[in-house]
Protein backbone atom coordinates (compact mmCIF):
# COMPACT_ATOMS: atom_id res chain seq x y z
CA UNK A 1 0.00 0.00 0.00
CA UNK A 2 1.23 3.49 -1.38
CA UNK A 3 1.74 6.27 1.78
CA UNK A 4 -1.22 8.27 -0.15
CA UNK A 5 -3.29 5.13 0.15
CA UNK A 6 -2.71 4.96 3.71
CA UNK A 7 -3.31 8.75 4.10
CA UNK A 8 -6.82 8.33 2.36
CA UNK A 9 -7.60 4.50 4.40
CA UNK A 10 -6.62 6.84 7.24
CA UNK A 11 -8.58 9.81 6.62
CA UNK A 12 -11.66 7.96 5.73
CA UNK A 13 -11.60 6.26 8.75
CA UNK A 14 -11.36 9.29 11.15
CA UNK A 15 -13.93 11.18 9.59
CA UNK A 16 -16.56 7.97 10.18
CA UNK A 17 -15.81 8.69 13.81
CA UNK A 18 -16.01 12.58 13.14
CA UNK A 19 -12.60 13.31 14.50
CA UNK A 20 -11.95 16.69 12.50
CA UNK A 21 -8.25 17.09 13.06
CA UNK A 22 -6.06 15.76 10.41
CA UNK A 23 -3.18 13.62 9.99
CA UNK A 24 -0.04 15.90 9.83
CA UNK A 25 3.58 14.85 9.07
CA UNK A 26 6.72 15.98 10.32
CA UNK A 27 10.35 15.16 9.16
CA UNK A 28 13.03 15.90 11.70
CA UNK A 29 16.38 14.43 12.65
CA UNK A 30 16.00 11.84 9.94
CA UNK A 31 12.70 10.55 11.52
CA UNK A 32 9.46 10.57 9.77
CA UNK A 33 6.55 11.63 12.72
CA UNK A 34 3.24 11.00 11.77
CA UNK A 35 0.22 12.26 14.31
CA UNK A 36 -3.08 13.43 14.63
CA UNK A 37 -3.51 15.98 17.79
CA UNK A 38 -6.23 15.95 20.50
CA UNK A 39 -9.09 17.96 20.43
CA UNK A 40 -7.49 20.21 22.64
CA UNK A 41 -4.18 20.16 20.85
CA UNK A 42 -2.85 19.13 24.32
CA UNK A 43 -1.82 15.59 23.27
CA UNK A 44 -1.60 13.13 20.48
CA UNK A 45 -4.44 11.18 20.05
CA UNK A 46 -3.01 9.03 17.27
CA UNK A 47 1.06 8.59 16.77
CA UNK A 48 3.58 6.92 14.39
CA UNK A 49 7.21 7.31 13.49
CA UNK A 50 9.62 5.47 11.30
CA UNK A 51 12.35 6.29 8.91
CA UNK A 52 10.56 6.02 6.44
CA UNK A 53 7.04 8.00 5.42
CA UNK A 54 5.42 4.44 4.65
CA UNK A 55 6.66 3.17 8.12
CA UNK A 56 5.37 6.20 10.64
CA UNK A 57 1.79 5.60 8.23
CA UNK A 58 1.81 1.92 9.06
CA UNK A 59 2.69 2.64 12.97
CA UNK A 60 0.12 5.23 13.12
CA UNK A 61 -2.37 3.34 11.18
CA UNK A 62 -1.67 -0.13 12.36
CA UNK A 63 -0.29 -0.29 15.68
CA UNK A 64 -2.71 -1.04 18.75
CA UNK A 65 -3.35 2.47 19.57
CA UNK A 66 -3.84 3.45 15.88
CA UNK A 67 -6.40 4.23 14.14
CA UNK A 68 -7.28 1.14 12.60
CA UNK A 69 -8.35 0.00 16.11
CA UNK A 70 -10.17 3.49 16.65
CA UNK A 71 -13.65 1.34 17.71
CA UNK A 72 -12.37 -0.13 20.67
CA UNK A 73 -10.13 2.90 21.78
CA UNK A 74 -13.28 5.05 21.48
CA UNK A 75 -15.37 2.26 23.43
CA UNK A 76 -12.44 2.35 26.48
CA UNK A 77 -12.46 6.01 26.40
CA UNK A 78 -16.21 6.23 26.89
CA UNK A 79 -15.60 3.28 29.73
CA UNK A 80 -13.33 5.34 31.59
CA UNK A 81 -15.30 8.80 31.63
CA UNK A 82 -18.23 6.48 32.63
CA UNK A 83 -16.37 4.95 35.24
CA UNK A 84 -15.01 8.42 36.49
CA UNK A 85 -18.54 10.21 36.15
CA UNK A 86 -20.09 7.03 38.45
CA UNK A 87 -17.37 7.64 41.17
CA UNK A 88 -17.53 11.97 41.30
CA UNK A 89 -21.27 11.04 41.47
CA UNK A 90 -21.05 8.48 44.39
CA UNK A 91 -18.34 11.28 45.90
CA UNK A 92 -20.89 13.77 45.70
CA UNK A 93 -23.54 11.81 47.15
CA UNK A 94 -21.55 10.39 49.99
CA UNK A 95 -21.06 13.92 50.93
CA UNK A 96 -24.66 14.91 50.79
CA UNK A 97 -25.62 12.47 53.26
CA UNK A 98 -22.61 13.03 55.55
CA UNK A 99 -23.66 16.90 56.21
CA UNK A 100 -27.61 15.73 55.87
CA UNK A 101 -26.63 13.26 58.90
Amino acid sequence: MTSEEMLIKAAKKLEKYNIEQGIEIRYSDDVFQAYVMEEDLQDNMFYGDGFTLEEALTHLIYDDEGIDNIEEILRERAEEEKRELAYKNKVYWDKQLYRNA
